[in-house]
């Protein structure tokens, strides 16, 4: 079990730093061809800022899960306070979800730009300086659309319904309704309140049968009752 925990980290690891890697290479390039006057002081600073920013919350949530499986009588647990939310917790996913969004949608241009400099040579400088414009316009709208997705997310539920259509159906299962929902992740971040309407929307659909998929409670088992309730 430890040795394939620790397998798990290195993987891990090594996954973050490839992305990571990918990521501040071309945030670097596009940064010193778009402003070849900006000082490298500057970047290293920026560079610094970034992967503290990032990588902290991943660090802490490995190294207390390590020591956890090193140390099984004992259990370290996050702080669960606003705090820690705000300043190392939201800033550390988010900023890792528009890495990850960035580098989905920027490789397959990449792959363009590479070949089109294949093709046309002379071409090359101009290709660069329109890569460096289109990553910050990427980099630019997922700052902005990931904050505002969660937020959105997080308060909304929606239903997506599904219509199954079989020959020779029994007559008692004509029009039978099933309402599937699943990871509602009780926790301190989906409350009662939250909870409720999840409860509501499934009960609006008026169903025959509601099947629940998994994932009551997240983290800790001290959501059981809220979420049994």
């Amino acid at each position: 079990m430890i040795s394939t925990a620790i397998l798990r980290t290195v993987i891990f690891v090594a996954a973050i730093t490839v992305v990571q890697y990918y990521f501040l290479n071309r945030l670097i390039k596009s940064i010193s061809i778009t402003y070849p006057k900006q000082k490298k002081v500057f970047l290293k600073i920026f560079v610094t800022a970034f992967l503290i920013v990032v990588d902290i919350y991943p660090v802490v949530v490995m190294g207390t899960n390590l020591y956890t499986i090193l140390n099984p009588h004992f259990r370290f647990t996050l702080p669960e306070n606003s705090y820690f939310d705000y300043l190392v917790m939201y800033p550390s996913w988010i900023g890792i979800l528009i890495v990850i969004q960035i580098i989905l949608i920027f490789n397959p241009i990449d792959i363009v730009s590479a070949i089109t400099k294949k093709i046309f040579p002379t071409a090359k400088e101009k290709l660069l300086r329109i890569r460096s414009k289109a990553f910050f316009l990427i980099l630019g709208f997922f700052i902005i659309y990931l904050p505002v997705r969660v937020i959105y997310d997080h308060n909304q539920v929606e239903i997506r319904n599904v219509t199954y259509k079989k020959s020779n159906l029994a007559v008692e299962l004509d029009g039978f309704k099933i309402a599937l929902i699943a990871d509602i992740q009780a926790d301190r971040f989906t409350n009662e309140t939250r909870l409720n309407r999840f409860v509501e929307k499934v009960n609006s659909t008026k169903p025959d049968l509601v099947l629940i998929a998994g994932d009551m409670i997240t983290t800790t088992p001290l959501y059981i009752e809220l979420a049994a309730e």
